[in-house]
């Protein structure tokens, strides 16, 4: 699955598409440091965003299933990664994991699991390149419960002659580690952003939970962030929006409110009394705005409360500050006025996602 400045994700309900995104979310739970086996107990007790068990990952009648990433901007080429989680004595491992660069003549990476994983122990042979002819390379022991690229960023895991392999594989593991970890999750939940929040707690939560805060944080940058923001919130509502202020307590908590101008009058809206599109609106351009550049943010049924009529100007806000802050973007939906709204320069970036023996990705431009 490629990834534009903005992709449009489609499908129909069990088409694949939470699969997709369940995929990256664990990607970029390991990427932060998570055993397996804290996953697993998150999973089996609900409290992390995967359906279902931890069995349930792997699909009828298999043992193991594998996630890779292209990463651009790795160091020195090696842009491939790729991990395998099986099973043993029913419990979640790493059975696979490697980086190699994308050309097809580089046959070697630059490090994999080089050993069949043991019930008795955690530790897994890792092969890495030590930049010197020869097919015999060292090995060092690993967990598999957790990733690999996460334990090799300290160069003292090499030996002290090979000083290529403690340059270059910290450099490269961090920075799949920090593309990975970033990644923005936003399913923004009307019912939970109508409260105060710390004006400090300024990034983005995936509930939306602290609006309020972030859109403070936004406003705090200056005249011209707050200006977009608002830009970007008039051009979807109904009403008037005028200006956006907010309510702060001694603690320093915030609560958002709009000023609308109806009648030749002005109103204060504040965020309890705001429409659930309104909300979800804001948390979008919050969102955006908020992120550091280049980041890859996921929202998740975008038009959910926001008026079909108004979709192609949503689209169109969120290219135009992708494209800005070069960020990365992906809408998940199944609503027949988006995809009405994607601009004809975008119909390539649309993907839908639909099931055979397997879910299955194809971009729209091919399909048409």
């Amino acid at each position: 699955m490629s990834l534009a400045p903005i992709t449009f994700l489609i499908g129909a309900n069990a088409s694949g598409k939470s699969n997709t995104l369940e995929a990256i979310r664990l990607l970029s739970w390991l990427a932060k440091g998570s055993r397996l086996d804290d996953i697993e107990r998150n999973i089996q007790s609900g409290n992390a965003i995967a359906r279902g068990q931890a069995i349930d990952l792997f699909g009828a009648e298999k043992q193991y299933f594998t996630l890779g990433t292209h990463i651009d901007n790795a160091p020195d080429g090696w842009t491939d990664f790729e991990i395998e989680i099986g099973l043993l004595s029913d419990q979640l491992i790493i059975i696979g994991e490697s980086v190699s660069k994308a050309s097809k003549d580089q046959e070697l990476t630059l490090y994999k699991i080089d050993g069949d994983p043991n019930s008795h122990t955690d530790e897994i042979r890792v092969m890495y390149n030590n930049f010197k002819t020869g097919k015999n390379k060292p090995h060092i022991p690993c967990s598999n419960r957790q990733a690999i690229f996460y334990q090799l960023e300290t160069p003292s895991r090499f030996q002290q002659s090979h000083t290529q392999s403690q340059k270059i594989i910290p450099a490269v593991t961090k920075v799949i580690r920090e593309t990975l970890r970033n990644i923005v999750f936003l399913d923004p939940r009307p019912a939970v952003m109508r409260d105060y929040a710390y004006a400090k707690d300024d990034d983005i939560k995936e509930d939306g939970s602290n609006l309020s805060s972030v859109l403070y944080a936004v406003c705090q940058q200056g005249e011209t962030q707050k200006n977009k923001l608002l830009d970007f919130i008039r051009s979807l509502p109904e009403q008037d929006i005028t200006d956006i202020r907010f309510i702060i307590t001694d603690r320093k908590d915030v609560m958002v409110k709009l000023i609308e101008s109806f009648g030749n009058k002005e109103h204060q809206i504040d965020a309890p009394l705001l429409s659930d599109g309104t909300l979800r609106v804001l948390a979008i351009a919050a969102t955006l705005l908020s992120v550091n550049s280049g980041t890859f943010v996921i929202i998740e049924e975008i038009d959910n409360g926001v008026h079909p009529s108004r979709a192609d100007n949503l689209v169109k806000q969120i290219r135009e500050i992708a494209l800005e802050r070069k960020l990365r973007v992906l809408i998940t939906s199944h609503n027949q006025a988006l995809l009405d709204a994607v601009p004809d320069s975008d119909i390539g970036n649309v993907l839908c996602c639909y099931r055979e023996s397997l879910a299955i990705f194809e971009k729209l431009i091919g399909m048409v």
